[in-house]
């Protein structure tokens, strides 16, 4: 026996390659060709092969080949012991398992991924194809040589490396202090921040390492360097395989908080796991997105390409139902030509059987209404108001399904309701699909889907080139990139597909890059998902195909990131909906260029080759397409900031030389959930009501460039809102500009003149950093010889009511700063904050109303210790934690929402509490109010529950 060794020559050579080292070996030991000869041979055809990618990679190929016969070494064995071992076979292949398979996995799957599919009998597999969900999670493959492990002293649960990582292997877990003390002793947690929904939690981001692929893609997008690889087989031994196996029996809290967050995205199971993608794939990271935002009701159409084949793979597909309620997503695949077509007949049928099933609901009621008991009938008059909003009929539903059961003998009118209640919920439509679908071959089918108006939305995984076919050309192919048939360099622009789709002016169109802005990724896909109409979102995708140079796909979210500076890729959202209200559609999220194009180019190989074959034709084609990025962010600013109209135009000249006592303002802010940057737009609305003109309302990078800022706060009051990201970091669209501020070679008095107040907004939780950037800011620019005008306002997380606590009662301050008037009455009506319309003989089973963030509690004891002639009412409460999710830590504080008077409250305004009605809400009211009228409630609920405060 002979045994080269591989393991130190792949390290020192080739990475993770092998082939060329076999190769020789092959050749050494069979004899088939004298060695000299065959490694001549061999060394020949590695130049021949790998001359576009260098001599460098070249010659490490050849020194590669000339290592591994200088590794062989001799083993001696005792051949006939060998031959007379019995090997069980079925013993070698077992996984280690945390919970016994389904016999779907060890009866058909472990026999196919051992080999052994040939065992297989018709009658174990589904005759129509069909296959069950979440049978991934029992892979355990355990390919990955390293994994990454947490260092939880520098984690700022941020939650970035979940939402990065291709196969859903590292997750945030949430536990409660009961939970934390069962779990391993290597199980290292922290206390959870972020606000008052966090309370009585721990925090811990767990990495599974049987089925991580070490791609290293989470640590490189860590923004603290809290994760590090450490070799697989150790971090079992270190018990983090327990670890993950006891994170995953912890019941998931993701209903706690808004899926359409990054952070509070990926508290929501992730239904796409541990697919065979290849390790750092980017095109991953945005279907289990959109399996955590809306997978409970997720229907998806396919595209032949990648993402069928790591979405569909035979046997082990990736997709999974949600563990609680058995809810997931439904995926079908039909051909690569006609997936738009494919989805687009999905949802007019679903469209079709919902309106069968809404005529069926008026006929029910109709006909059989006074046979439903009171639950029913009520549940069945929401669902006809609300069932058109995803979240609240999948809610309505849930309601829905057990009463319907109970009752379908009363009447026929209900039993044919039974027949369609499948559709109670409103389904999110996805279609999925590769550049080469969306820009070449598919791109009829596309065109007709969003020209035809309806509600569908696609999106596009846009590798630039045929990933799953060898890496060929398509219309996304950029110019200069080489590619196959394009080996002498693409000489056309890649397709606009973007600007495409929004002459149409009806689509929404995204152009995203999660690894360079999650904020703006997770924005996007919640918009396009709540859009009533057509949407497109273009994914940029890192592939292996791009060639990458020495990183792979390890910097995938990085190289994002570079392809978004250097403006490569832009990042931009087109809503509709905003003209519809008077306002540019259009908007630049990536409005900043300050990378190097030509250095993003050259870190890949399929522009680099170029290079090498061909210099004078890279310099033309790269030049070119240097000059057309520029041109095309140029025109893409213009855009952004261009007026709808004439009128609009005219109306803010108006604005501008309008006499007003009142100061002018800029308006900037510092956002990386999007939270900060609502405050600033709410912020310019007051301003509108009270007079005030708002020169801009821009992010601070926006103003990186010093000489701008001046020129931009010349004559107005800078008004900085700015959040803190973790411990004291700045959000990513204020990074920039704490670069340019903080620069020492800046002059003492360098902002002289410029006026200025802040607004801060974090979690003081964060003892040691609240409110840091904010902070900061003000320091720097009072340094930098600018003039406050006003203490610093802070936002809390932790308030009552969040942000808004602090803000109502910083703004008196700031009006009085601004000399600005009382809202002016120009005659017209206000737009109202709640329009309430009331339903006559409706019926109404009431259900408590739970503020956000909150848990209702049964009190088990109420008794008085003051006695009853005792001005002071002191009383001992007893809260009953059965049943509820209520978890807090010794010390805790427990706030407590009280209700009103009933019957005094409404004998005050004369009304009749049993009145029901159903309230619409503005954009300016509080989540708070927002999330009750997501039903219809009586008049006695909004006088008593709402009116009470904690």
């Amino acid at each position: 026996m002979f045994l080269a060794c591989a393991g130190t020559l792949v390290l020192n050579c080739m990475g993770k390659l092998i082939n060329n080292i076999m190769t020789a070996v092959f050749f050494e030991l069979s004899g088939v060709l004298p060695t000299e000869q065959a490694l001549s041979l061999l060394k020949d055809a590695v130049k021949k092969t790998y001359k576009n990618k260098g001599d460098a990679i070249v010659n490490q190929n050849i020194k590669a080949v000339e290592a591994a016969i200088e590794a062989l070494r001799t083993v001696q064995y005792d051949a006939a012991k060998w031959a007379a071992i019995d090997c069980d076979r079925e013993s070698f292949y077992a996984k280690e398992r945390d919970s016994e398979p389904p016999t779907y996995v060890t009866d058909v799957l472990d026999k196919v991924q051992t080999m052994r599919g040939h065992e297989l009998k018709v009658s174990e597999v589904e005759v129509d194809g069909c296959v069950p969900l979440s049978q991934t999670r029992f892979a355990k493959r355990g390919v990955a040589e390293s994994v990454p492990v947490v260092d939880m002293d520098k984690c700022i649960q941020c939650n970035v490396c979940s939402a990065i990582c291709p196969h859903a292997v590292i997750r945030p877990f949430l536990l409660s202090n009961m939970e934390l003390q069962k779990a391993p002793s290597s199980f290292d947690a922290r206390k959870a921040t972020g606000g008052n929904t966090y309370a009585g939690l721990h925090f811990r981001i767990q990495a599974s390492p049987n089925d991580c692929t070490g791609c290293e893609v989470c640590t490189n997008a860590c923004p603290v360097g809290a994760l590090s690889m450490m070799p697989r087989l150790d971090t079992l031994e270190k018990g983090h395989g327990a670890n993950w196996d006891y994170a995953m029996s912890v019941p998931n809290r993701g209903q706690r908080f808004d899926a359409n967050t990054l952070k509070g995205s990926q508290f929501q199971e992730p239904l796409l796991e541990f697919s065979g993608a290849c390790e750092g794939c980017g095109e991953t990271p945005y279907a289990k997105l959109v399996t955590q935002m809306f997978g409970k009701r997720l229907i998806v159409a396919n595209a032949t390409g990648c993402s069928s084949i790591w979405g569909g793979t035979a046997g082990w597909v990736p997709y999974a139902t949600d563990k609680e309620t058995g809810k997931g997503a439904a995926w079908g695949n039909s051909l690569f030509e006609d997936n738009a077509e494919y989805g687009l007949g999905q949802v007019i049928h679903v469209r079709q059987r919902r309106r069968q099933l809404r005529d069926r609901v008026e006929a029910a009621l109709a006909r059989a209404g006074k046979a439903m008991s009171i639950a029913l009938r009520s549940l069945l008059e929401q669902w006809l108001e609300f069932g058109e909003d995803g979240s609240i009929s999948e809610r309505l539903s849930d309601e829905l399904q057990p009463l319907l059961e109970e009752e379908k003998g009363k009447a026929k009118e209900i039993a044919e309701i039974v027949r369609l209640k499948d559709l109670f919920t409103k389904p999110s439509m996805w279609m999925f699909g590769g550049d080469g679908w969306a820009n070449d071959i598919g791109y009829g089918g596309i065109d007709h889907a969003i020209a035809s108006g309806n509600n569908v939305k696609i999106v596009v995984l846009d590798t630039e080139v045929y990933s799953n076919t060898g890496g060929q050309s398509s219309k996304s192919t950029p110019m200069g990139a080489v590619a196959k048939f394009a080996q002498a360099g693409r000489d056309q622009r890649k397709k606009d597909l973007g600007a495409m789709a929004m002459a149409y002016q009806h689509v929404y169109v995204a152009s995203v890059a999660i690894g360079a802005n999650y904020k703006q990724t997770v924005e996007a896909f919640a918009e396009a998902e709540k859009y009533d109409g057509p949407a497109l979102l273009l994914c940029y995708a890192p592939c292996i195909e791009h060639r990458f140079f020495k990183t792979g796909l390890s910097a995938m979210s990085l190289d994002q990131k570079d392809a978004v500076e250097c403006g490569y890729w832009p990042l931009y959202r087109f809503n509709p909906r905003l003209a519809r209200d008077g306002n540019n559609p259009f908007i630049l999220d990536s409005k900043k260029v300050t990378g190097d194009v030509m250095k993003f180019l050259n870190r890949q190989n399929r522009y680099a080759q170029l290079v090498r074959s061909s210099p004078a034709v890279a310099e033309k084609l790269q030049g070119e397409l240097q000059v057309y990025l520029k041109q095309r962010h140029s025109a893409l600013r213009e855009k952004a900031a261009a007026d709808l109209s004439k009128e609009a135009a005219s109306l803010k000249d108006g604005l501008k030389e309008a006499k007003s006592a009142a100061e002018q303002v800029l308006i900037t802010f510092g956002s990386d959930t999007g939270v900060t940057e609502h405050v600033a737009k709410k912020f310019a609305g007051l301003c509108a009501d009270r007079g005030v003109h708002v020169r801009r309302v821009c992010d601070l990078d926006e103003l990186s460039d010093i000489e701008e800022l001046k020129a931009a706060c010349a004559g107005a009051i800078c008004v900085v809102m700015c959040s803190t990201c973790g411990h004291g970091d700045f959000p990513q669209n204020a990074g920039l500009f704490w670069s340019s501020l903080s620069a020492q070679n800046l002059a003492s008095k360098e902002l002289s003149g410029l006026r200025f107040c802040v607004f801060g907004m974090g979690d003081r939780s964060y003892a040691d950093s609240f409110c840091e950037a904010a902070k900061k800011i003000e320091d720097r620019m009072r340094e930098l010889g600018a003039e406050r005008l006003l203490d610093m306002g802070i936002g809390d997380d932790r308030d009552e009511d969040k942000w808004e606590t602090g803000f109502q009662k910083w703004l008196p301050k700031l009006w009085l700063t601004l000399k600005a008037s009382e809202p002016q009455d120009d005659g017209r009506p206000k737009e109202p904050l709640f329009e309430v319309k009331y339903h006559e003989m409706a019926a109404l089973q009431t259900s408590p109303l739970v503020p956000p963030g909150s848990q209702l509690l049964r009190v088990a004891e109420n008794r008085r210790l003051t006695p009853s002639g005792y001005e002071r009412d002191i009383r001992h409460v007893a809260l009953s934690l059965e049943g509820a999710d209520f978890p807090f830590d010794l010390g805790d504080a427990v706030a407590i929402y009280p209700e009103n008077l009933a019957k005094e409250a409404l004998a005050f305004l004369d009304l009749d509490g049993d009145r029901v009605i159903s309230v619409k809400c503005s954009e300016h009211v509080s989540e708070r109010h927002r999330r009750a009228f997501e039903r219809r409630v009586t008049v006695r609920q909004v006088l008593t529950t709402l009116g009470g405060t904690k």
